[in-house]
């Protein structure tokens, strides 16, 4: 039968044979002289009052090696820790890891679970079963240098190439394109096909949009926004619906309606009359959308 003792020394939690007990050994841990207690070991006891020091001492008793990273539950939800400050992020490893393995398996683990996220994004793309969305015959992902050649047309009375991208002024804030200085940094370009001094803004469903933007990662396209009249709503609602089917997700208050298939979506959200506030349709490929998210800047990085 086996039996816990513990190092007065060093504190480790050590697991000894029954017929040890009122003997004495050295601690494998700091080779300090000890005396072996005869208490019976409960496992569920060890677990619930072990420290975790304890914890890995144990599974170094059990041939095993790991790390543990603990941590505080960040009260915003999100797991982002080089962001969280109050964090505290404590790291525990077993006897045979000195700081360079240690650090040298965090590293591992960090690509593996790179690994996992991008073979998800291929599953839920294989899983779907289905072609990405497409508006007005511009499928999502397409290049940046496709969609310049299928829409180039040069203005009448200005004599300005269409379509107008963020990156012929890269770095600058153009509020017209709805971008910002650091898009350029990220690989983000926003492009739209008409420019507001034609006073001839593009349609969805025979609704006007202004502006009606086209945003690229990488050069491909990733998402396309929509902004219209929310007195116009029920109409853009009623087209997409005739396009796409009805929606696999809704909600009443605040109103959206949202239309998936795995690699890519629809999202229509209704905005307000009273105070005026335009509603928005967004064509959005979720995994370079996700790709765009990890390179957008976090607020806390200004502080």
């Amino acid at each position: 039968m086996i039996s816990e003792t513990q190092c007065p020394a060093c504190k480790a939690s050590l697991r000894v044979s029954e017929e040890l007990a009122g003997k004495q050994a050295k601690c494998p841990q700091c080779g300090a002289s000890i005396t072996v207690s005869g208490r019976p070991t409960s496992t569920a006891t060890l677990l619930a009052k072990a420290s975790p020091d304890e914890i890995v001492n144990e599974l170094s008793h059990r041939g095993r090696s790991a790390v543990l990273v603990l941590f505080d539950t960040p009260e915003t939800g999100e797991y982002d820790l080089p962001t969280l400050a109050k964090a505290k992020v404590r790291v525990y490893s077993t006897n045979d890891m000195d700081d360079t393995k240690k650090l040298h398996a965090l590293g591992s683990l960090g690509r593996i679970a790179a690994g996992i996220e991008q073979a998800r994004s291929e599953v839920t793309a294989i899983a779907a079963n289905a072609p990405v969305f497409e508006f007005k015959g511009d499928p999502l992902g397409m290049t940046l240098s496709d969609f310049k050649k299928k829409h180039a047309r040069k203005t009448g009375g200005i004599g300005i190439m269409l379509p107008w991208c963020s990156s012929d002024s890269p770095g600058q804030t153009i509020e017209a394109l709805l971008s910002e200085p650091w898009h350029a940094r990220c690989g983000i370009v926003h492009a739209r096909l008409d420019l507001p001094a034609e006073n001839n803004p593009p349609t969805v469903a025979g609704v006007s949009a202004e502006p009606l933007i086209y945003q690229f990662l990488d050069g491909r396209l990733f998402r396309i926004t929509a902004f219209f009249d929310t007195d116009s709503f029920h109409i853009v609602r009623k087209a997409v619906a005739e396009k796409h089917g009805e929606p696999t997700k809704e909600s009443p208050d605040p109103m959206w309606f949202s239309w998936e298939n795995g690699v890519s979506a629809v999202h229509l959200i209704r905005g307000a009359i009273r105070p005026k506030k335009p509603s928005e349709l967004h064509y959005v490929h979720n995994p370079l959308f996700q790709q765009m998210q990890r390179r957008t800047p976090n607020m806390n990085d200004d502080l």
